[in-house]
């Protein structure tokens, strides 16, 4: 049977636009037969594989960005005098800004992360509910890194709320989540666009819907130690990307610019953003996905991945 995989990238709230993306490509009959996420995309791309509907899956991300649970979250990292005094900010700007005025340095140096591991767990229960991974259709997958060996781990059974929860774990802001002898972080530092993971479960198409930075968006210019530090690692994950992302069929890159990984408020922006830019690439991916089914025979013939030279990850 002939396949067709959904990459979503990682990107924090950038990666809401994936929903538009979705949504217009179900409109046009386009439907997952699986979906590899990574970070924001696992959690929307595992969402979307328990409700099988995008606009179910819009509104359960605009009720959790509503919700007390997310919005409290300022407590764990701002002082009430912050919260106050920049209450029309959003809380991961406030957490930011707080950041760069060096109310975290002390605890940025001597804990593994910011915000506690059970209140990272009570977020993740509040929004993903508790299935088998191998229980979804459209099949599903979520990408981690293993800190301890380097590794790209996939989770394709067990926990969806322990798969997204690892997946999305942003290293020293999120707790890194044990799984046996595996440490596991955000996937977006090894894989923020996993095609080649879906390629390997079987898509003989492949769709990539890409929220994340390009170079030039990287703005303004470093101003201190850090951020030069930060800067230089963004830029070897950029390029990783535009480099995994090239084995896709299809690349649907939604027009963001002026959007911070912090922008959750700006949902209804992102949707857009992704709905149009899935509109224009409609006919293109249409036309390719039918020259795919005659290569492969209507699924008869496995796809053949062209050979890079980077380690296959670990499925688990």
């Amino acid at each position: 049977m002939f396949k067709t995989g959904f990459v979503l990238s990682g990107g924090a709230a950038r990666a809401l636009a994936h929903l538009g993306v979705m949504e217009r490509l179900e409109e046009a009959g386009m439907k997952p037969d699986m979906i590899v996420g990574t970070s924001m995309g696992a959690i929307i791309g595992g969402l979307y594989c328990y409700y099988r509907k995008a606009s179910l899956v819009h509104e359960r991300m605009k009720r959790f960005l509503e919700s007390e649970i997310f919005q409290k979250g300022i407590v764990l990292v701002s002082d009430q005098a912050h919260a106050t005094a920049e209450q029309s900010e959003g809380f991961f700007q406030r957490f930011i800004t707080s950041f760069r005025r060096g109310i975290f340095y002390t605890r940025s140096v001597t804990r593994k992360n910011l915000v506690p591991y059970d209140y990272y767990e009570t977020g993740i229960v509040e929004l993903v509910p508790e299935v088998n991974i191998e229980d979804l259709k459209p099949r599903f997958a979520a990408v981690a890194l293993d800190v301890a060996t380097g590794e790209e781990i996939v989770f394709r059974s067990g926990s969806l709320r322990r798969a997204v929860m690892a997946s999305a774990a942003i290293p020293g802001i999120f707790p890194p989540v044990e799984f046996g002898e595996f440490v596991l972080v955000d996937g977006g530092w090894i894989d923020n666009v996993p095609v080649i993971p879906a390629i390997l479960m079987g898509a003989h198409f492949v769709v990539c819907s890409d929220a994340s930075w390009s170079i030039p968006e990287l703005w303004p210019n470093p101003s201190s130690a850090i951020e030069m530090s930060f800067r230089c690692s963004d830029i070897t994950r950029i390029l990783l990307t535009e480099l995994k992302k090239q084995k896709a069929d299809v690349i649907i890159k939604p027009k963001l610019h002026g959007i911070r990984w912090s922008d959750f408020h700006q949902i209804d922006y992102c949707y857009r953003a992704g709905w149009n830019a899935a509109e224009e690439k409609l006919l293109e991916a249409q036309k390719r996905r039918k020259a795919r089914w005659l290569q492969c025979f209507g699924g008869l013939i496995n796809r053949q991945r062209r050979h890079i030279k980077l380690k296959d990850p670990i499925f688990v």
